[in-house]
């Protein structure tokens, strides 16, 4: 694929994966081969993230119609080989989060696909897809999941610079697009219908009344972990990678 056309997005915006489709089977070991290598790469681009999640659920048994999604990596890489995340000097030394979930998003089974991106300023230092193992019953858990694991790794993000002596002068921000979650950790009392994310409730209400952390509700158009769970036409964070 060395002469093949660059795409600007990683994954066809159009086109639903599953585990059994319609298309025929492909080499398995091919496969699994070119997901491996292709991995690394999420470590470095957030923008790849997602579709090296998703890519990743097929590897026992892929189709032509994975395979034809994994070429399509290839292209986007291609095109986007000159791009690169900007740090720089100048950027503020506060903590933003932006996180978010695809409820049962995943037409295999049903479960959720859930992401977070955190920023050192104006520079993304973390970030995360994946898929929930437990099948949530309504957005509002999915996101209540996503955000505790969101808060852990921002916890740890935030230790590990105060071990490298770099102050934190505010509290870590996190950015929800889900009113249901903002109204839930303002309100004392625990809905009837929530208990069994009752866990990760008095957790993060613990972190926010110690103030640990702020919550901030944005819309969903400036959510930039939306391309962390969704298959977008141009990732939200793109902007972000000079070129």
């Amino acid at each position: 694929m060395q002469d093949c056309n660059g795409v600007s997005t990683p994954m066809s915006s159009s086109e639903s994966l599953m585990l059994n489709d319609s298309t025929p089977s492909h080499d398995a070991t091919e496969y699994r081969k070119v997901i491996r290598k292709l991995q690394y790469l999420s470590f470095t681009m957030p923008d790849v993230s997602y579709s090296m999640n998703k890519l990743s659920q097929f590897m026992h048994a892929p189709s032509e119609a994975h395979w034809r999604a994994v070429k399509r990596l290839i292209r986007y890489l291609k095109s986007i080989a000159h791009y690169g995340i900007r740090i720089t000097q100048r950027s503020s030394l506060n903590l933003s989060v932006f996180y978010d979930v695809d409820w049962v998003g995943n037409l295999s089974d049903r479960s959720s696909t859930t992401g977070y991106i955190i920023f050192l300023g104006l520079s993304p230092v973390s970030w995360s897809s994946k898929q929930q193992r437990i099948i949530a019953r309504s957005s509002t858990e999915a996101e209540y999941r996503d955000v505790a694991s969101a808060i852990d790794e921002t916890i740890w993000v935030k230790n590990l610079l105060k071990e490298l002596h770099v102050k934190i002068l505010t509290p870590p921000t996190i950015f929800c697009d889900n009113l249901g979650v903002t109204y839930l950790y303002e309100n004392n009392n625990l809905h009837s219908r929530m208990k069994h994310i009752a866990v990760h409730f008095h957790y993060i209400r613990q972190q926010v009344n110690d103030k640990h952390l702020t919550f901030k509700h944005i819309l969903s158009s400036y959510q930039l972990a939306d391309s962390l769970t969704n298959r977008f036409q141009e990732p939200h964070f793109i902007a972000i990678c000079p070129s």
